[in-house]
């Protein structure tokens, strides 16, 4: 995602990621620093439906939790979300952080369905493209 490192074009340039990858929702953050931990600031949430604020709220509290870990590592991953779905499609959090000179300046996060871990993991290496 080298691409990403103007945050002016993020939406256009996130929007089409998460239609070449399949995702089914996507948050993007802006990251600050801080001394406790670093803040995110939604800057963009898309998802299929017409959520209240409410449901809205509550997905981009679960895309920070889901991406806190990975800010901490300094490093995006995949992360398993559920189990327990179909064996065929499985739902997995793909989180790409975004840098610029070598400081995490935003996270990006997709919902994607894949057959297997492995399958999510390459979904997260297209994203360095």
């Amino acid at each position: 995602m080298d691409r990403m490192n103007d945050p002016q074009a993020w939406p256009n340039q996130l929007k089409q990621i998460a239609a070449d990858i399949g995702a089914t929702e996507m948050a993007v953050f802006t990251v600050s620093p801080s001394a406790a931990a670093p803040v995110l600031e939604v800057a963009l949430h898309i998802r299929p439906d017409n959520p209240s604020d409410e449901t809205r709220e509550a997905a981009v509290l679960a895309f920070k939790e889901l991406i806190g870990p990975c800010l901490k590592r300094n490093q995006g991953g995949v992360v398993a979300l559920s189990t327990e779905d179909p064996p065929q499609l499985r739902q997995y959090c793909v989180v790409k952080l975004v840098t610029l000179s070598g400081e995490v300046i935003g996270a990006a996060a997709f919902i994607v369905r894949r057959k297997t871990s492995t399958d999510a993991v390459e979904t997260f290496k297209q994203l360095d493209v």
